[in-house]
């Protein structure tokens, strides 16, 4: 398979997708699937550096891929792609109309959620590794298509009014999802035991305060052995334990050095580093700055 095609910001992956003449935002676009048969019709294979997306499907036969895992769908199915993830669908048939739609944005479309951390952190489905696929019932199928379809209508006829009206449409359909994830109504159409684990765990990451923890603290708030939750994370991310835990400090440090004013004591404390100077360490040897280097950066 040839590389992926490493995009950023709406346009760029509208133009790699040939839709840019549909553009009408900077920061969110939705096409419909039977709109748009050729370009349906083609591989698609990309990283997008800054989107999140959403698709819900009926009647596709595809196979898709994130980063390394693959599998096929022809049922009813939901997405959740955060930016980052190397995406590659392929299209087997199509069978009657009504396909489904698809809905790219970044994070500041949405005014609550301002930063990719911010998402990821306040959404279960939406993490560094794991990206998951749910099937849906012909209930949630409706729920979430007249959501779309709303959102796809306003779109058509966009003005202020209608970008606000998209706004909330999105924010329910947001919400309403992980409020269904609580209610175990979801469930996705590929879950190993590892896959399991790895999305408990990043779960964890992200409601733990002081995350400077040892891995043997996670393993034991999962009742499992931190050897076994190390070969889980392996196998499902090809990635170690440890760099998941270190992505995850990283990212909501520069969370907080970004979003708000604090000084690096209290964010060191917040981390759980016992003593700043461990945390600037930390920082400098994972992202090449210093925390104050890296908020000089983000001013300028």
């Amino acid at each position: 398979m040839t590389k992926p095609n490493r995009l950023k910001g709406i346009s760029e992956l509208l133009k790699f997708m040939k839709l840019e003449k549909f553009q009408k935002l900077d920061n969110f676009h939705i096409f419909k699937f039977e709109e748009h048969p050729e370009q349906m019709g083609a591989e698609f294979h990309a990283i997008t550096e800054d989107i999140f997306e959403i698709s819900i499907s009926k009647n596709w036969d595809i196979t898709i891929g994130v980063d390394d895992k693959e599998f096929k769908t022809n049922k009813n199915h939901l997405s959740f792609i955060p930016p980052g993830k190397e995406v590659y669908i392929r299209e087997h048939e199509v069978v009657g109309k009504n396909l489904g739609y698809m809905i790219f944005y970044t994070s500041d479309f949405l005014r609550f959620t301002p930063s990719f951390y911010s998402m990821i952190k306040r959404f279960p489905y939406y993490n560094i590794h794991h990206a998951p696929v749910y099937g849906l019932n012909n209930e949630n199928y409706v729920f979430y298509n007249m959501y779309m379809e709303r959102i796809y209508e306003a779109f058509q006829q966009l003005n202020k009014d209608n970008v606000e009206m998209i706004r909330a449409y999105l924010t329910i359909l947001l919400f309403q999802t992980k409020n269904l994830l609580a209610l175990n109504v979801l469930q996705e159409s590929k879950y190993s035991r590892a896959e399991e684990i790895t999305f408990e765990f990043e779960q964890l990451l992200k409601s733990t305060p002081h995350k400077n923890q040892k891995l043997s603290y996670y393993a034991s708030k999962l009742n499992i052995s931190d050897v076994y939750l190390s070969e889980c994370i392996k196998k499902a991310t090809g990635s170690s334990a440890k760099q998941l835990l270190t992505e995850y400090i990283i990212h909501e440090a520069k969370y907080l050095l970004s979003e708000s004013s604090q000084i690096l004591d209290a964010i060191s404390i917040q981390l759980g580093f016992k003593e700043t100077s461990n945390f600037i360490n930390f920082f400098k040897k994972n992202s090449g700055l210093t925390p104050n280097q890296f908020r000089k950066s983000i001013n300028g």
